[in-house]
């Protein structure tokens, strides 16, 4: 009976001896259902854009700009206060002639000094785009490097300053986020060597900041808007310029008829025509002085719009959308929107937007 207990005694240590040197088996965790991964909803891509020499909508389709000029902003001075016709009748009037895109002439100064000015210009843009036409937004006058010049004496300063980096910073903080409204730098820049145009420098007594810094502003900022960049001699060529470095470039010419250098289909096509099979281009202001006086105004804005349209622009604005008379030249009669001569042109070819 000893032996046996004995015996059993052993069997038990022995067994529990080897549990005690068994390697355990770790745990094995359990496996989590992967979760599927989810192909990315294709983003529809904003605003305008730049494919080759044409502008493209967000929805992939060629766009042509025609429209008009809206002018009054870039003369405003406190002391005046704002034009009466800057209001919502103009526009819907404007909308009435068939008009998809209005030009909106800026004035650096008030800009950077009046929260009302930027008020006003938020308003009327709103006002344009409640009317389904996009706004193209177009620096009209510098300040020769003097802030404090009086508006009289600036008489139309051949480039942008210093402090026209600043504006169009600004600018693209309040309007960069609707990538359909469009920056034109400078309206007309004259008198100074292709050099200066694109970078800059000394002129007339002030230093000017070229097409490129500007650029190079608004990009930085994070702005993706087209940007148009007018020519040399009072924007209308391009022949001698170098071309600007960036995305979304556009090249904007102001033709007016009435000039000895751009009443011809030649020179349009010298100065700007040329550029129309690599790159995009819009006849940002375009007119004819005196049009209605001397009678040939409606002849000769047919033979340039329709020079346009065969050259396969990708837009033209007319000045100006202003009761003033010929020599201005308007090309409303009222601000009921009665065409005058030259108008009724014009309104035909706006007809040919969708």
């Amino acid at each position: 009976m000893k032996t046996r207990i004995r015996f059993a005694a052993v069997v038990l240590v022995s067994m529990l001896w080897l549990v005690s040197c068994r390697v355990p088996t770790p745990p094995v965790p359990p496996t989590d259902t992967p979760t599927p991964t989810m192909t990315p909803t294709p983003q529809p891509v904003l605003g305008y854009r730049v494919v080759g020499n044409k502008i493209i909508d967000e929805n992939g389709i060629p766009h042509v700009f025609r429209g008009v000029t809206l002018p009054g902003l870039d003369w405003y001075h406190p002391e005046w206060g704002f034009e009466q016709y800057l209001n919502r009748d103009t526009i819907s009037r404007i909308k009435s002639w068939n008009a998809n895109v209005v030009r909106l002439p800026l004035f650096q100064r008030p800009w950077r000094e009046n929260g009302e000015y930027i008020r006003k210009v938020q308003e009327l843009v709103r006002w344009i785009k409640e009317e389904n036409m996009d706004v193209v937004l177009d620096l009209h006058l510098s300040e020769r490097g003097d802030p404090s010049m009086p508006f009289e004496d600036l008489k139309e300063p051949p480039m942008p300053d210093l402090g026209s980096v600043g504006f169009w910073v600004s600018v693209s903080a309040v309007f960069g986020d609707d990538p359909s409204i469009i920056f034109e730098l400078y309206s007309e820049p004259h008198d100074v060597q292709p050099n200066v145009w694109l970078n800059g420098g000394n002129v007339e007594g002030y230093v000017s900041v070229g097409m490129q810094t500007i650029v190079d502003a608004i990009r930085n900022g994070g702005s993706e808007n087209l940007i148009v960049v007018n020519g040399l001699n009072w924007g209308f060529n391009h022949s001698d310029l170098l071309r600007v470095v960036g995305n979304k470039i556009v090249y904007g010419s102001h033709t007016y008829t009435n000039w000895d250098e751009s009443d011809e289909v030649g020179e349009w096509e010298e100065a700007w025509g040329f550029l129309t099979t690599s790159y995009p281009v819009i006849l940002t202001s375009f007119g004819h002085i005196n049009g209605d006086c001397d009678g040939k105004g409606p002849a000769a804005i047919e033979s340039l719009l329709t020079f346009a349209e065969g050259s396969g622009v990708e837009g033209y604005i007319g000045w100006a959308w202003y009761v003033g008379g010929c020599e201005f030249p308007s090309i409303i009669t009222s601000w009921d929107g009665t065409p005058t001569d030259t108008g009724k042109v014009v309104k035909k070819f706006l007809q040919l937007n969708p």
